[in-house]
């Protein structure tokens, strides 16, 4: 399937909102203050459950997570969301709005092993070949490139994959 920028734009848009809304509680929209709390590698899930009550009662309102291709598939059409589903529910059941960032600059292993010409080129034809292609806590760009076709539908298929899961969670857990 061809997807054009707007689609793949609107798929990306479509994952992050799916955890970020709504704003508005009681009638009141909310400006939403919170702190990144997840990213691998992590803290202990236990200890991240444990915080929610103390960011709930210092007055947060939100957290970020941050969700990475390059960690969360792992295999082709695997997306394993535990570690960032159980954060999402325990923010939720704290009363914690939720802002999922998704990484799509590190592309998992399988993706270079399986499409290695899918890298960005420079203006003289050679292949961006960066070192930092998988995830590394600096956030390693620049990613593959968006207008190969395998790359630009595994990317699809992630997004769609996480706005899904978001959507079925937001839907699960009552509105604080």
């Amino acid at each position: 399937m061809d997807y054009s920028r707007r689609i793949f734009l609107a798929t990306a848009a479509g994952a992050v909102a799916a955890s970020a809304f709504p704003v508005k509680r009681d009638n009141r929209t909310l400006f939403p203050y919170g702190a990144h709390i997840f990213r691998e590698p992590s803290l202990p899930l236990e200890q991240l459950k444990a915080d929610m009550p103390l960011l709930k009662k210092l007055g947060f309102n939100m957290v970020k997570v941050q969700q990475s291709w390059a960690t969360d598939e792992v295999a082709q059409d695997a997306v394993d969301m535990f570690k960032i589903s159980q954060v999402i529910d325990a923010a939720r059941e704290n009363g914690l709005l939720v802002y999922l960032g998704v990484t799509m600059e590190q592309a998992p292993a399988w993706f270079w092993k399986k499409y290695p010409e899918a890298r960005m080129v420079y203006e003289n034809g050679q292949p961006v070949l960066d070192s930092s292609t998988y995830l590394l806590p600096s956030d390693g760009k620049p990613g593959p490139c968006w207008h190969h076709p395998r790359a630009r539908l595994a990317a699809v298929k992630f997004l769609e994959a996480t706005g899904h899961r978001a959507r079925i969670e937001a839907v699960s857990v009552p509105p604080a």
